[in-house]
């Protein structure tokens, strides 16, 4: 049998698309409540920060933004005191509320589903798995990703 180039061409272009879906990488949504990788700069502040890490529209950033400024740490600690009534000491409870300075370095934030945050952590380093964060600089899957890649070199 005889080929032809057009069926040839036929042949490469369909296994060129097929190899092109195989090895595409599709562009996936976190969800919201997947925690945020947020790095933190001299020349960025807390604002270009988000706005690098998630990519929101204006609204979504205003509210984030208001949320963890708004975040305080609350732990529990135990200390003694001595009663006069018991002659003897007690443990008593104490609250400690510490508001995070969001400055230079990398924080995990966690978003609930109405972008509050539930939990803002600073860390020296971090591994970037796609599976367990989200961020739209490094893993280029943030909630307010877009569903298409945009064609760039």
């Amino acid at each position: 049998a005889s080929w032809k180039k057009s069926d040839k061409r036929k042949d490469y272009s369909s296994r060129w698309n097929k190899k092109y879906r195989e090895t595409s990488i599709a562009v996936s949504k976190s969800p919201l409540t997947k925690p945020v990788i947020i790095t933190v700069n001299e020349e960025k502040d807390l604002v270009k920060a988000l706005d690098e890490a998630l990519n929101p529209d204006s609204r979504s950033l205003n509210s984030i933004l208001s949320s963890l400024r708004s975040y305080r740490k609350v732990k529990w600690v135990k200390y003694r005191v001595y009663s006069k009534k018991k002659k003897r000491r007690i443990t008593r409870w104490k609250k400690i509320v510490k508001k995070p300075v969001f400055s230079k370095g990398i924080f995990i934030v966690s978003l609930d589903k109405n972008m509050g945050v539930i939990k803002a952590k600073r860390v020296s380093s971090v591994y970037l798995n796609s599976k367990k964060y989200q961020n739209q600089k490094y893993l280029k899957n943030s909630y307010f990703a877009e569903t298409e890649r945009k064609k760039q070199l």
